[in-house]
């Protein structure tokens, strides 16, 4: 009888890599934080574009309601609020 040679077996896989690994973790949280710098950046230019839109009558009207009497700055104050809720 012959000998009969060895069977090789066949290489072990190669372990698989993890599912996410730290790089694509690390550059998806620079994709959402770059989103929301963006997203930010589209609001404020938003609100200055609503802001320098509005009419001298629409915007808040700041005054100084300090006086030396209880009732002046009372009266100053509710001229104010009144103003300002139109």
């Amino acid at each position: 009888r012959e000998p009969v040679a060895r069977r090789r077996t066949p290489p072990a896989a190669a372990p698989r890599p993890a599912a996410t690994s730290p790089r694509r973790r690390k550059r998806r949280a620079g994709r959402f934080l770059a989103l929301l710098l963006i997203l930010a950046l589209v609001g404020a230019g938003v609100g200055l574009a609503i802001v320098s839109s509005m009419s001298d009558s629409q915007r808040v009207q700041l005054r100084d309601v300090v006086f030396d009497s209880v009732d002046r700055s009372v009266d100053a104050m509710r001229k104010l609020i009144e103003d300002n809720t139109r």
